[in-house]
């Protein structure tokens, strides 16, 4: 009995022993790892941007503070978009790599050739490392790694977040107007003074008081205008086929802008003055900015107002 008793405390003396030779060899790793940046790069220090996928790819520069999506044309860049995007690069932190071989690349599709999104970051002329994201572990997770390294990360960033089609990154509110003071078209004015909305004939001549619910809304609509993206295959304008179905805004408020839209068959597009940038639109922006004339803004049956009758009458009796 002595010698089975004997025994058994050997037994868990010796498990003591694995157990706390385990406990230590944790802590010493733990000990061992501290988080740091995945990449060394800051929200402010980088101005070009690369986004691939393996059919698409879009380019993205910072100029004079501001984000535009590189075309031709330089079509604004959604601002908040980017912002949020870099701060998430810049936020990112090592943890344990789920992989830490060359060889395991591909099975996390995050190979130099093999990838969910690649993305190319620049600071000046200086090509900064490159981050591929491939497959997702989880819900707005991604598998990440950076160029030149061989460890994967599991990390909090959603590839779909990093679109590689210019359209995605536009500012669609980009001819927005706040703040709406007057609205020209074809065949009305419609202004605001003070509190009230009035609408006058196209040279001024008569003004009515407008309805306000009516003339509120417009103003709302051009407040909250929204492209629907670039046009690929863009109209002329200027031909003469198109005047029929074309329609100009000059609007007047925080900005001014002179828009023109126009339909051609089940398309609607919008470009500005002065620009060769043309954008599509939904048939309801079109619509609710484009398809409002006079008669929608005028209160039924409504009289000129005083002012424009005593000036109808000043100028009868200048002519007499």
């Amino acid at each position: 009995m002595k010698k089975l008793n004997k025994w058994l405390a050997s037994l868990l003396a010796v498990q003591l022993l694995v157990a706390g030779g385990l406990i230590l060899g944790n802590q010493s790793q733990n000990g061992d790892f501290s988080a740091e940046p995945l990449l060394a790069v800051s929200e402010d220090s980088v101005d070009k941007i690369i986004v691939s996928t393996a059919d698409a790819s879009v380019t993205l520069i910072k100029k004079s503070d501001s984000w535009h999506i590189d075309a031709q044309q330089a079509y604004p860049a959604a601002q908040s978009k980017l912002s949020t995007v870099l701060n998430q690069i810049s936020q990112l932190q090592t943890r344990w790599p789920v992989a830490t071989s060359k060889s395991a690349h591909a099975r996390f599709n995050v190979t130099d050739e093999s990838f969910e999104r690649k993305i190319q970051l620049f600071s000046g002329n200086k090509e900064l490392p490159t981050l591929y994201i491939g497959t997702s572990p989880g819900f707005k997770q991604s598998h990440v790694r950076v160029e030149k390294h061989d460890e994967v990360y599991a990390l909090n960033l959603n590839a779909y977040d990093f679109p590689a089609k210019p359209n995605d990154w536009l500012d669609r509110s980009l001819l927005a107007v706040n703040n709406v003071t007057r609205v020209k078209s074809e065949s009305y004015v419609l202004r605001k003074e003070n509190s009230d909305w009035l609408i006058a004939s196209p040279d001024e001549s008569e003004t009515w008081t407008a309805n306000v619910q009516k003339a509120s809304e417009l103003s709302r609509a051009m407040e909250n205008f929204k492209v629907s993206g670039i046009a690929e295959q863009a109209p002329n304008f200027e031909e003469p086929s198109a005047s029929d179905n074309l329609v100009t805004l000059e609007v007047e408020g925080d900005a001014q802008r002179t828009l023109q839209f126009l339909k051609q068959e089940n398309n609607y597009y919008v470009k500005e003055v002065g620009s060769k940038q043309v954008f599509t639109l939904s048939s309801y922006e079109f619509n609710r900015l484009a398809g409002i004339e006079s008669s929608d803004l005028i209160i039924a049956n409504a009289e000129p107002s005083e002012e424009s009758a005593n000036d109808t009458a000043d100028s009868d009796q200048a002519g007499s």
